[in-house]
């Protein structure tokens, strides 16, 4: 074997291909013949989107482990990216990590694979960091004999490794603005390499409530089944055939309760009654539960109901206490995440004031935002969308982390930000890492406030290290 220790492997393959990312499907499907996991024994979703994939990973993991009518005892596997803490967390079989044993096998299969499959030459063929993992989480996969195996699209999708797999139902959730030096800079182009997980005549599932209209374009080219999770409005759906058209799918109240409406293969409406809210977004579960259905994979509505109200998803609104205060960590990268960040915030700082609030409150429950994001973010337009949540702000740099942005010049992207909008110029400091930040944050925090972190994945990461630190447990 190359490796015996994880560490070892995952430091050598940052440095296997000459590109950290580089699109297309010729290498990574060549090496997955070899491997024979182009094709998998088991019920296969794949989820692309830009934001809400992760949620929607999350809600399709407990609603298919749990047993159903069309299978007792199910097993899942889950792949997904990037991880938080550990590289473990991107490969789930039955809720459990795989172990670093099992991983360093699956990498030296692959690694053996590359040579057998360059049949033409003696090199092997270079694959990224991406694409070796993906292929390592596609074999174990195997190995396991699952029933249901749930795969995260990367970035993009057309050209993602995750598509040399046909899948049995593909999940597009929101559209937004992102990865636009990849993948383009309208929706509508961002949505054709969404799109690319589709397949001709096979079965889809959209949960953008207002989805780019060369999305609908394309599913209809492709003669898709397609299942809108949350419905679609009137000027996205024109080239899809009345009898698709939904009508009220989705979450809605009714008569003060929650209910959900979806299809099943037969047609027909499935209703779901009495809800309560859930943790997770409602547009992101309302695709997870229409793939459920069209699984005939719905557990039984009372385990249902606690699912809705108990399922969490690490980084995503999160909530924490730490050293006495409440923190909220939330991956949010890009402008439609921010926003929806920012809309919670906004609604949880209504509800705690009060609209009748006194001026000798208006001081409590403040937001001290700790925010590092990256350089190829449209960054100023995040700060924009956070500005009304923050009444202090700690920018922190990030730790080897090149695409980093400087943590000075985020400070002064709010100080513009302020100019411009003759906004209130709440306190603004540097910090050297996001653990120096959180300390500060700390300090100013009362136990009443919230901090809050957010701006990257890596952001997130730092601030949980950080927390689990011995040093910090100390306190």
């Amino acid at each position: 074997m190359r490796f015996l220790e994880l560490d070892a492997w995952l430091s050598w393959l940052e440095t296997l291909h000459p590109r950290s990312i580089e699109l297309g499907l010729d290498r990574v499907a060549a090496v997955g013949r070899a491997l024979g996991v182009d094709s998998l024994p088991a019920t296969t979703i794949t989820v692309a989107g830009t934001n809400g994939k992760g949620s929607v990973v999350a809600a399709l993991q407990v609603l298919l482990q749990e047993p159903h009518e069309a299978c007792a005892l199910p097993r899942v596997g889950v792949y997904t990216s990037p991880h938080l803490q550990r590289f473990n967390e991107r490969v789930m079989i039955d809720g459990g990590e795989a172990s670093d044993d099992s991983l360093c096998a699956a990498f030296e299969a692959v690694d053996r694979a590359r040579f057998t499959a360059n049949v033409a030459q003696d090199e092997p063929i270079s694959l990224s960091y991406f694409e070796f993992t993906t292929l390592a989480a596609l074999l174990l996969f195997r190995e396991a004999r699952l029933d249901y195996i749930i795969l995260e699209v990367g970035l993009g999708g057309r050209l993602d490794a995750v598509n040399i797999i046909t899948p049995d139902i593909a999940v597009i959730t929101h559209i937004g603005i992102d990865h636009e030096s990849w993948l383009g800079h309208t929706r509508d182009q961002i949505a054709r390499e969404k799109a690319g997980i589709l397949r001709a005549g096979g079965t889809a599932v959209i949960g953008d409530p207002n989805p780019p209209k060369a999305l609908a374009a394309i599913a209809e080219k492709l003669e898709a089944r397609v299942y809108w999770a949350e419905g679609v409005t009137a000027n996205t759906i024109d080239c899809t055939a009345d009898d698709e058209k939904p009508s009220g799918h989705g979450f809605s109240l009714y008569e003060g309760s929650l209910h959900w409406r979806g299809k099943g293969l037969d047609g027909k409406s499935c209703e779901l009654a009495s809800l309560p809210e859930p943790v997770l977004a409602q547009h992101n579960w309302s695709s997870a539960l229409q793939v459920a259905v069209l699984l005939n994979a719905l557990p039984k509505p009372a385990t249902l109901k606690g699912m809705l109200s108990k399922t969490v998803l690490l980084g995503r609104q999160s909530r924490h206490t730490f050293a006495g205060r409440e923190v909220i960590l939330d991956v949010a990268h890009n402008t439609d995440a921010v926003q929806r960040l920012a809309t919670a915030l906004l609604g949880q700082k209504k509800f705690c004031l009060g609209e009748g609030a006194r001026a000798a409150h208006a001081s409590d429950g403040k937001i001290v935002m700790v925010f590092a994001a990256l350089a190829d973010k449209r960054v100023d337009e995040m700060i924009d969308q956070l500005l009304p949540c923050a009444d202090a702000w700690i920018f922190a740099q990030l730790a080897e982390c090149p695409r980093a942005l400087e943590a000075g010049k985020m400070r002064q992207l709010l100080q513009e930000n302020q100019s411009a909008n003759h906004a209130h110029k709440a306190n603004a400091i540097i910090a050297g890492s996001v653990a120096e930040a959180m300390e500060l944050a700390l300090a100013q925090a009362t136990s009443v406030d919230k901090v809050v972190v957010c701006g990257s994945f890596y952001t997130v990461c730092e601030a949980l290290d950080h927390m689990a630190s011995p040093s910090s447990g100390d306190r």
